[in-house]
This record gives C-alpha cells, sequence and structure tokens, in this order.
C-alpha cells in the first residue's frame, strides 16, 4: 500500500486543495485536502487518509508500528486551555503506556 499527499496548492485566496492518493489492494482512490490555506489543505489530507484506511483497511498497520495503528495522527480541534490541557493529560498517560508495552516487547516480557 502507497499513499501519496502532494503540495498543497493556493487556488484561490482563501481557498487551497492539497491533492491524496491511497495505492491499495483493491485500487487507487484520489481526493484533495481542502482548506482555508495550504496548512489547513495539508491537514485535511492527512485527515482524510486516516479516516479511509480506518475505514477501507482497518487491519493496515505501517511497518513497525502497532496493529491497527496506520501511522497517520487524528487530529483534533483544540478548544479552551482546560480541554486542550485535560486532551494532553490523556495523550501523555496514552503515550506512556504504547512505551511501556514497547520497552516490554523488545525486553521479550510479553
Amino acid at each position: 500500500m502507497t499513499v501519496s499527499i502532494g503540495v498543497p496548492i493556493c487556488i484561490d485566496q482563501g481557498y487551497s486543495v492539497c491533492p491524496v492518493v491511497i495505492d491499495g489492494p483493491d485500487g487507487q482512490i484520489r481526493a484533495d485536502g481542502h482548506g482555508i490555506d495550504t496548512v489547513q489543505a495539508l491537514l485535511c489530507g492527512f485527515v482524510w487518509v486516516r479516516r479511509v484506511l480506518a475505514e477501507s483497511y482497518p487491519d493496515y498497520s505501517y511497518e513497525g508500528g502497532f496493529e491497527g495503528d496506520n501511522g497517520f495522527p487524528r487530529i483534533v480541534a483544540e478548544g479552551s486551555l482546560a480541554y486542550r490541557r485535560h486532551l494532553d493529560d490523556i495523550l501523555d498517560e496514552q503515550a506512556r503506556i504504547a512505551l511501556e508495552a514497547a520497552i516490554a516487547r523488545s525486553a521479550g516480557k510479553t
């Protein structure tokens, strides 16, 4: 499986697109990430890839990754400072758990 993310292009002031292609076992899927600027278009391209891989190829994992982890990040809209801190706490805890699991695997404990 190959994922190709193109260079975001500004089409008009306040509108950009980012071409994205997934070459999978069922053929090629193409789309564009859209945004108010090239950064947002690129991020929307990543969101699209993550969603398509999760829905169409739920068992896909990148080489060296965890089972079911397609390697594309979930992008979450932030909010208030309290909400961002809450998300940071959750993500820090999950990162700690993943790190401990990786260390245990490398030590041959699991």
